[in-house]
C-alpha cells in the first residue's frame, strides 16, 4: 500500500509539474496551478512543446522539426501517464515567456532620471571610497580593487601569479551593486588580500538600456577581463539573477572557475515553472509581491531582458555540469525560486554522487533577497562569506 501510495504521488507532481505551465481563461492569478491536467487537450502540450525546445508557435516550427515535435509531445504524455483529448483547450493559456506580450507599465521621466544619475552616481561614491574603479572588458562595464598585500607581505610576492583567484560579484535584479553593501563589507573584511570584480549589469538595474548581452558575449568579456589582469581562474559569486552568469562560466568557460557561490540562484531546476510564473505572471498577494511586481518585474527594460533574451535551455544548470567546489545558498521564505525543491534535488544528487565539493547553505526564515536588509541580513551575509571561503580552501588549497 504504501509503495502505491507513493506511486500516486509522483504520478500527481509528475502532472502538476507541466500543469503549472498553463494559466486559466478568466481566473484570478494568484492561485497556481491553475489548470488541470483533464482540462487539457493534447495541442495544448504541443504548443508548450513548441515554445520550450524550439522557441517558437506550433504554426511556425520548422517543417524538418515536425516528426520531432510530434515525438516530443507523445512522450510527455506518456510521462504523465495520463490521456489527452485531440485538440486545444482555448481556456488554457500556456506561459511562453520569450513570446508572450512585454508585462511592461508606464514609468515617467523622472524616476530613469534618478535610477540613471543619481543611483549611479551613489554607486560611484561608495565604490571609490572602498578603492575601486571603473573598467570596461568589451561591451562590459565592472568595478576592481586590488587585493591589499598582508603587512609585511612583499607587493612583489603578491603578484596574479601566487595571490589567491579573485572575487567576481554578480549582482542582480534592482539597482546594480547598491543594496549590496552588507554582503561586499563582509566580503572585502574576510578576504581583504583578493582583488574583487563587481559585475555591472545595467539592463536589469531599472535603466534605460535596451541592449542584452548574450550568454557567449559575457562569457567572452569575463574571461577577457580576468585575463587582462593576469588571473587565470576566479571565485564566482552571483545573487538570484547574476546566478546566470556563473552558469554560462561553468557550462562554457569551466578553466576560468575555480569556485562558485550561488545565493537564491534561479539557474536550478528551470524546468519547473515557478520561476517564471513568480516574478512574471503572478498576481501580487502581499506588499513585498506588489514592490516586486512593480518596480522589478514589470520595469520596462527588465521586463524586455527577461521577456526577450531569457532562454532556459542556456540558463539552466545541472549539478552534473559545476566544474569544482559550489555553495549554494538558499531561503526558506523565497517567494521567486522554488529553494524547497532545489535543495532536496541538489542535498539527493550530492549524496547520490557523493560529491563533498557541494554545499548546500540553508536559511529557513528568510526571504527572496533578504540577506541585503538589516541585522538578519548581515547575519547571513557573515554566515555566507565563512562558508564560501571555508570550501574554498578545503577544496582549492
Amino acid at each position: 500500500m504504501e509503495q502505491l501510495a507513493d506511486d500516486a504521488e509522483v504520478l500527481a507532481l509528475k502532472q502538476a509539474e507541466v500543469a503549472g505551465w498553463f494559466l486559466k481563461r478568466g481566473s484570478r492569478q494568484d492561485r497556481w496551478p491553475m489548470s488541470r491536467v483533464a482540462e487539457l487537450r493534447r495541442g495544448n502540450i504541443k504548443e508548450w512543446v513548441a515554445w520550450a525546445f524550439f522557441n517558437c508557435s506550433t504554426e511556425m516550427a520548422p517543417r524538418a522539426r515536425f516528426v520531432e515535435l510530434e515525438d516530443i509531445t507523445d512522450e510527455i504524455i506518456r510521462w504523465m501517464e495520463v490521456h489527452l483529448e485531440p485538440g486545444y483547450n482555448d481556456d488554457a493559456i500556456c506561459m511562453r515567456l520569450t513570446m508572450d506580450p512585454i508585462p511592461s507599465s508606464h514609468r515617467p521621466l523622472v524616476y530613469y532620471a534618478v535610477t540613471q544619475t543619481i543611483f549611479s552616481q551613489v554607486i560611484n561614491i561608495q565604490l571609490h571610497g572602498l578603492g575601486f574603479r571603473q573598467h570596461w572588458s568589451g561591451t562590459l562595464l565592472y568595478w576592481h580593487r586590488p587585493g591589499v598585500p598582508p603587512e609585511g607581505a612583499d607587493a612583489r610576492s603578491h603578484a596574479a601569479e601566487s595571490c589567491p583567484p579573485p572575487i567576481v560579484f554578480c549582482h542582480g535584479i534592482g539597482v546594480n551593486v547598491l543594496p549590496y553593501r552588507p554582503l561586499l563589507n563582509e566580503m572585502l573584511e574576510k578576504a581583504s588580500d583578493r582583488s574583487f570584480f563587481l559585475i555591472s549589469l545595467p539592463h536589469i538595474s531599472m535603466r534605460i538600456k535596451e541592449e542584452v548581452p548574450s550568454s557567449t558575449e559575457m562569457v567572452a568579456c569575463l574571461s577577457d577581463m580576468l585575463s587582462s589582469w593576469g588571473f587565470k581562474s576566479a571565485h564566482f559569486v552571483g545573487h538570484s539573477f547574476g546566478s546566470l552568469p556563473l552558469a554560462w562560466m561553468a557550462r562554457k568557460a569551466p578553466g576560468f572557475v575555480s569556485t562558485l557561490t550561488f545565493i537564491d540562484p534561479v539557474c536550478f531546476l528551470l524546468v519547473k515553472p515557478d520561476v517564471c510564473y513568480n516574478f512574471m505572471y503572478r498576481r501580487p498577494a502581499d506588499p513585498t509581491q506588489l514592490l516586486i511586481n512593480y518596480f522589478l518585474a514589470k520595469e520596462l527594460y527588465i521586463a524586455h531582458s527577461l521577456s526577450r533574451n531569457f532562454f532556459w535551455l542556456q540558463n539552466q544548470l545541472w549539478p552534473e555540469e559545476l566544474p569544482g567546489p559550489a555553495l549554494v545558498v538558499l531561503c526558506g521564505l523565497d517567494s521567486i525560486v522554488p529553494s524547497h525543491s532545489v535543495r532536496r534535488y541538489l542535498t539527493s544528487y550530492k549524496q547520490r554522487r557523493q560529491v563533498a565539493s557541494l554545499r548546500v547553505l540553508w536559511f529557513p526564515d528568510l526571504g527572496h533577497g533578504e540577506i541585503n536588509f538589516g541585522p538578519v541580513g548581515e547575519a547571513a551575509c557573515t554566515r555566507i562569506v565563512s562558508e564560501m571561503l571555508q570550501l574554498e580552501k578545503e577544496f582549492t588549497q
